[in-house]
């Protein structure tokens, strides 16, 4: 049995993917090729799984990000040269592999390129 969840004037609280509190959120900047965090771990029986990515490319080359779920690769997502940006939204999440564990993103050793990066998880225990 479990209760329900209501707004202030007393309407059911219903939500597409999770409530508020176990919405995690990541931003990194990538920078010359190297493999960086996304979203560090959620803990002990924690998942945390991808709703929605975005990507921004001001380098003057087009980049292939790959998206790891600790160190198995995900997805590998090409973006397009200068001011080419990204969108994914995922209508059934991409499930993390397994609990405490973190994200990464990397690209290719590039010394001239810088791609933004903003994501959207949801938290499953």
């Amino acid at each position: 049995r479990v209760a329900s969840m209501y707004d202030v004037i007393g309407r059911q609280v219903m939500t597409l993917y999770q409530i508020r509190d176990l919405v995690a959120t990541a931003y990194v900047e990538l920078i010359n090729g190297t493999k960086t965090e996304l979203l560090a771990a959620g803990g002990a029986g924690v998942f945390h799984d991808l709703v929605q990515i975005s990507f921004a490319n001001t380098s003057s080359v087009a980049q292939t990000i790959t998206l790891l779920d600790e160190s198995t690769t995900v997805k590998t997502v090409p973006i397009p040269a200068t001011t080419g940006i990204v969108n994914l939204t995922f209508p059934v999440p991409i499930r993390q592999s397994a609990a405490n564990a973190a994200w990464y993103v990397d690209l290719p050793d590039d010394v001239n390129s810088t791609v933004y990066i903003d994501a959207v998880f949801i938290k499953n225990v």
